[in-house]
């Protein structure tokens, strides 16, 4: 490519956000923030069934490895892909460039690069930051992301005061100012602190930190979840609306400001999207380390709790085993309550258990366990009702036309002059 140590690609990772038809109208904020006449094009997850592969921690890596959910095998969050898949790695081949490049926020890694800069996203524990440092940053979002069910306060403001006091002395006052202003900003446009705000709060803080490291990069990823978050719980509500039409303003006017020393372009890339819906039901464990030991009555080690009602962990015990393979007949209003995954390894059981009932449970509903009755909203209580589901599309904003594309390809499709 001509003058490629003076080019520089944005691609902004906006997670399931929803483009669809008279994107334009609906979302002005695109065109008139970025710095080039873009084009959208539809992109094609490589599954179809939302909690089995059409998930944003199976189809960024699917994006990121360049190969198929099949070939990557990285269908848990966490889980570390095939050797394959690390081979194909665009953060890998990219490190074997004389490309530099930053990583910042990415959903479920595959690869912890030691040359360039990378944060992960909190669910991906572990993935360790580089530089090292950030860990001070992204440590009270991990605590909260791994115990969001039941969090020790007392554990967690230690992580905080050191979290605030690493972002004090790491970002300049006026940067920081401003930070405290877009937020005070996002709090007074939607009127309230929900969930969709606080992923707002921040990502708006994180990608103030990420400019203090964007220097010079020849190629910026950036993944932000607050989109996705919003279209699945908040979508009705218009003051949220209105707060993260300003959040995502403030974010293209960041990203789309081009550095002196280079010329740049931009693309948004969503991976997957939603649409809207009614009557589906979210249910989360009061106590999956309760449930597993005492309702189950098993022996289990290094549990993980993932970014949604999931548990994943292993065991020894064959007897174990026989009593978590009944969850998978159990029915609660003719639905089935849980979904079972059950991999041997060595000398142990890779285990995960998911929540995927998605219907009005009654208030005294119950299901047997062995010989014990298990009253359905002892073990569960009601997260909150979905108003998004993912969909097996994706979208592509660039400068560049192109028809359908797998998420597979999509990163030889925008790297392609940088790698060639």
């Amino acid at each position: 490519m001509k003058n490629r140590e003076r080019d520089k690609i944005v691609i902004l990772e906006l997670n399931e956000f929803e483009f669809g038809p008279g994107w334009q109208n609906k979302y002005p904020l695109f065109s008139n923030e970025c710095p080039n006449n873009l084009y959208l094009s539809k992109t094609s997850p490589d599954e179809e069934v939302e909690f089995n592969g059409l998930d944003p921690w199976v189809q960024w890596p699917t994006i990121h490895n360049q190969v198929p959910t099949k070939v990557h095998g990285q269908l848990r969050h966490g889980s570390l892909g095939s050797k394959c898949a690390t081979k194909k790695s665009i953060f890998k081949i990219l490190e074997s460039s004389n490309l530099s490049y930053i990583a910042w926020g990415i959903m479920n890694p595959s690869h912890s690069t030691r040359e360039n800069i990378l944060l992960a996203d909190p669910w991906s524990k572990s993935i360790i930051s580089q530089p090292i440092e950030l860990e001070k940053f992204i440590s009270p979002v991990r605590y909260l992301a791994e115990n969001y069910h039941s969090p020790k306060y007392m554990s967690l403001a230690p992580k905080v005061i050191n979290s605030l006091s690493y972002i004090f002395f790491k970002v300049k006052l006026k940067e920081l100012l401003k930070a405290l202003y877009e937020s005070f900003i996002i709090v007074l446009k939607a009127k309230k602190i929900n969930s969709s705000v606080i992923f707002m709060l921040f990502e708006n803080i994180s990608m103030h930190l990420y400019k203090k490291f964007d220097q010079n990069r020849n190629i910026s990823f950036v993944f932000l979840n607050s989109a996705a978050h919003f279209q699945h719980n908040h979508r009705k509500d218009k003051s949220t609306q209105k707060a993260l039409d300003y959040f995502l303003a403030g974010i293209m006017r960041m990203l789309s400001t081009g550095n002196e020393n280079k010329n740049q372009e931009i693309a948004i890339i969503t991976a997957l999207t939603q649409k809207e819906a009614s009557d589906v039901f979210v249910y989360n464990f009061y106590d999956g380390a309760k449930f597993l030991s005492d309702t189950l009555g098993i022996n289990f080690q290094n549990l993980y709790i993932g970014m949604t009602s999931e548990l994943n962990f292993q065991i020894k015990d064959t007897n174990d085993l026989k009593k978590i393979e009944q969850l998978k007949n159990i029915k609660v209003s003719s639905h089935n309550v849980f979904f079972v995954e059950i991999n041997k390894e060595r000398d142990y059981y890779q285990v995960f258990i998911q929540a995927t009932i998605d219907v009005d449970v009654k208030k005294k509903e119950a299901f047997k366990l062995g010989d014990k009755t298990a009253f359905f909203y002892e073990i569960f209580y009601p997260y909150r009702e979905r108003v998004g589901v993912h969909i097996p599309v994706g979208y592509l904003l660039h400068k560049k036309k192109t028809t359908t594309l797998p998420n597979e390809g999509i990163m030889k499709f925008l790297l392609k002059d940088y790698l060639s």
